[in-house]
């Protein structure tokens, strides 16, 4: 059952795929629901360098701060 999911999620996407590179290449612009889905894609690779960006600033601070007070950085 989850291999047809898959398999189905990629024709999907691939129909999907094929749809905006025809319009990119033989049409004058894009669709709307081709430029939204690149807006979507772009706000959604933001929101994950943001969070992978807050989950290393700790380990910044500290390298930061040991470096501030010539100190050997914590293991």
């Amino acid at each position: 059952m989850i291999q047809r999911r898959v398999w189905l999620l990629t024709i999907a996407v691939s129909f999907v795929v094929a749809s905006g590179l025809h319009y990119l290449l033989f049409e004058e612009g894009l669709p709307t629901w081709a430029t939204l889905s690149l807006a979507g894609t772009l706000l959604m690779g933001a929101g994950t360098g943001i969070l992978v960006g807050r989950d290393r600033w700790p380990d910044i601070q500290s390298a930061i701060l040991a470096w501030w007070e010539r100190r050997p950085q914590p293991a």
